[in-house]
């Protein structure tokens, strides 16, 4: 009897140190899982316990590892073929509409008829709308398959205006329009200067193209009431 006690309580000693045991695996486990998060490693997941159970989880996480990380990688590697696919589309595109917009400059230098010129118009219209939109679906398909990173830096937002419709003037000219730009008080902007000057430079295009009088240009700072 005493040897069937001592038998029965080494087994749950073995028992129970084999559960501990397999605990402290599955905190390893966990641990190295949650440093695979926190510091961005690829370090495979060991286990040191021979545990057929134990060793199975570990080589499919492993596994499931390994594809994520495959999965990853490859959508890498597409976005940004595509993003050079969406380069190389807007510079041919722009390559001929640059060469027809030279052959507009040239036509409209000619002798023309009143007939003639209207039709030039609207030519030089449609094509400066052609390159709107190219812009646009450039820098649209950009910014919705990729992660841009900002710069914040205070930034003078009256000078950044004034600079942006300076470098328009010879468009203005062409459109027989003129600016009137109204400046109030200087407005400081804590933003990101690239994307705010190509957001300025965007509306100044629109204005260009759908104004129909000159173009009145005023800055206002909104305050919460």
């Amino acid at each position: 009897m005493e040897i069937v006690v001592a038998i029965l309580t080494i087994l749950i000693i073995l028992s129970v140190l084999n559960i501990v045991l397999i605990q402290l695996q599955l905190r390893n486990i966990n641990y190295q899982l949650e440093k695979r998060l926190t510091e961005h490693t690829r370090q495979p997941v060991s286990v040191e316990l021979i545990n057929k159970d134990l060793n199975k989880l570990t080589v499919n996480i492993n596994k499931y590892l390994k594809a994520e990380e495959s999965l990853r990688l490859k959508s890498i590697r597409e976005d940004r073929k595509f993003r050079e696919l969406i380069v190389n589309i807007s510079h041919d595109l722009r390559t001929p509409l640059t060469a027809i917009k030279g052959y507009q400059q040239l036509v409209k230098k000619g002798e023309l008829s009143y007939e003639q010129q209207k039709k030039l118009e609207i030519a030089v219209k449609h094509t400066d709308e052609l390159e709107n939109l190219i812009q646009y679906f450039f820098e649209y398909t950009y910014l919705t398959n990729s992660e841009p990173e900002i710069d914040l830096e205070r930034t003078n937002l009256n000078n950044l205006v004034a600079e942006s419709l300076v470098a328009f003037i010879p468009i203005l000219e062409e459109n027989n329009l003129a600016v009137h730009f109204k400046e109030t008080s200087t407005i400081f902007v804590l933003a990101d200067k690239k994307m705010v000057k190509r957001i300025i430079q965007n509306l100044i295009r629109n204005c260009i193209q759908h104004s129909e009088g000159d173009i009145e240009v005023r800055l206002l700072l909104l305050k919460d009431s």
